[in-house]
């Protein structure tokens, strides 16, 4: 896919703002997709917004809510269109392979999601990679209830990471913990 669209990119011809229909680029057969000037796959920027037409067709479609601000990557996203309705309302000629087009759908279908997944891995290593001494008196934390104390006592975690996996310790009981940790090294 990263190859396609490094491809992709000197290709995009925007033709102005709002000429989506126009923002096309060529996969390894040739096969048309939409890409904005930057050569990301029907980014929400001016170059994706909604031609008069496109519009048109959408109404004609069926399709409430559509506003000055709607890209075909906000079409995309609705449950009830699909790549191929998608492309149909733009008018264009030529599909990309299907593993293109697979690729596209998912990626603007699942944006949210896989940026919120991939901000919980960041968070998850950024915790992994906060050390807790081996030394640590979890009792001059306040605000631990007594089953958490009793808990990171006996299992005494390396990481901020391994005693957010503790049953029992809650999120809130982590945040304290991270606190305390931090004010510790301060000291």
């Amino acid at each position: 896919m990263t190859d396609v669209l490094a491809a992709a990119r000197p290709l995009a011809d925007t033709g102005g703002i709002g000429a989506l229909a126009t923002v096309i680029a060529g996969d390894r057969a040739g096969a048309p997709f939409l890409v904005d000037a930057s050569g990301h796959i029907l980014a929400g920027d001016p170059g994706g917004w909604l031609t008069p037409e496109v519009v048109a067709r959408a109404v004609a479609f069926g399709l409430e809510g559509l506003g000055p601000d709607t890209t075909l990557a906000g079409l995309l996203r609705r449950p009830e269109l699909d790549y191929e309705r998608v492309m149909g309302l733009t008018g264009l000629e030529g599909h990309p392979a299907p593993a293109v087009r697979e690729q596209v759908e998912i990626q603007i279908k699942y944006e949210g999601y896989i940026h919120r997944q991939s901000h919980e891995v960041d968070n998850f290593k950024r915790l992994e990679s906060r050390r807790i001494p081996c030394d640590f008196d979890y009792a001059c934390v306040k605000g631990f209830s007594r089953e958490v104390l009793e808990k990171l006592q006996k299992v005494r975690p390396h990481s901020l990471g391994q005693a957010s996996r503790i049953e029992g310790v809650t999120p809130a009981a982590v945040s304290l913990l991270q606190v305390a940790l931090e004010r510790s090294r301060r000291n």
